[in-house]
């Protein structure tokens, strides 16, 4: 799953490592609700269970607007990660929500608590747009 979050943070703070913390702290909120300990390695952007990463984040920031956004993994196959080395750290693995929980939440599910932890850590009303 790959939301782009848009804001401006001229509004909020302008502050790339803010926002990216942020974020991360969105994401920790968020698999909270899938029974799930998210948490920071220093020094390597993204959400981690254990030794494992389940959120990659990447962002772009233009005149303090953001694009992009992070890929929580929910259920990809994990079998395709063995040809890479994902973000560039070779002694770490990726899990997924299903890896760690052996159930694959319905996709409303997690874009729901994506959505309420995101209106929580940036105090903001949302409007969700669908991707074409």
């Amino acid at each position: 799953m790959r939301p782009f979050p848009i804001l401006n943070l001229s509004l909020f703070r302008e502050d790339i490592g803010w926002y990216l913390r942020c974020l991360e702290d969105m994401i920790i909120l968020s698999l909270q609700d899938f029974g799930i300990a998210g948490t920071r390695i220093p020094k390597l952007t993204g959400i981690w269970t254990g030794q494992n990463k389940i959120c990659a984040i990447g962002v772009k920031i233009t005149r303090w607007v953001t694009m992009h956004g992070f890929a929580l993994n929910v259920s990809p196959s994990l079998a395709h990660f063995r040809f890479i080395i994902p973000c560039g750290i070779a002694d770490r693995s990726i899990t997924s929500i299903l890896q760690e929980t052996g159930n694959i939440p319905p996709k409303n599910d997690v874009l729901n608590s994506l959505c309420s932890s995101f209106r929580q850590i940036f105090d903001v009303k949302l409007e969700v747009q669908n991707a074409r």
